[in-house]
C-alpha cells in the first residue's frame, strides 16, 4: 500500500469485521453526534450536569483505554519503545476521551436542564 487513503482505511476496517457490523457503528457514531449537536443546540453551549459527568467518565474511559490498547494487539508496554509508539498510546486515549464525552453529553444533555 503506498498511499493511505479514506477508502483504503474503510477497506482494512471491513477486513477486519464484517461490514453489517461497520455500517451498524457508523450508524451508532452518527446517531450519538446528532444527540451530541441537539443537546448543545438545546443547551446553548457544552455546560451543565451532563457535561460534568460526560467528562469525568471520558476521564476513566480514556485511562482504561490507554492500559487496555497494549494488550488488546497482543504486545505489552515493554514493547513500546519509540515516540511514535507513545504518541498512537496518546491518540487512542484522546480519541476514547473525546467519543466517551460525545455520547454521554449527547444521551444525558437532550434531556430537561439540571
Amino acid at each position: 500500500m503506498k498511499e493511505i487513503t479514506l477508502s483504503a482505511l474503510w477497506t482494512i476496517l471491513e477486513e477486519l469485521m464484517s461490514p453489517q457490523v461497520l455500517w451498524v457503528m457508523v450508524g451508532v457514531a452518527g446517531l450519538l453526534l446528532l444527540l451530541f449537536a441537539v443537546a448543545v443546540g438545546r443547551r446553548h453551549g457544552f455546560s451543565g450536569k451532563p457535561a460534568s459527568i460526560g467528562i469525568r467518565t471520558g476521564l476513566v474511559v480514556s485511562l482504561v483505554a490507554m492500559i487496555a490498547a497494549p494488550f488488546l494487539t497482543q504486545a505489552s508496554f515493554h514493547n513500546i519503545l519509540g515516540s511514535v509508539d507513545w504518541i498512537a498510546l496518546v491518540i487512542v486515549g484522546f480519541l476514547a476521551f473525546v467519543a466517551t464525552v460525545v455520547a454521554v453529553y449527547g444521551v444525558m444533555g437532550v434531556g430537561r436542564r439540571t
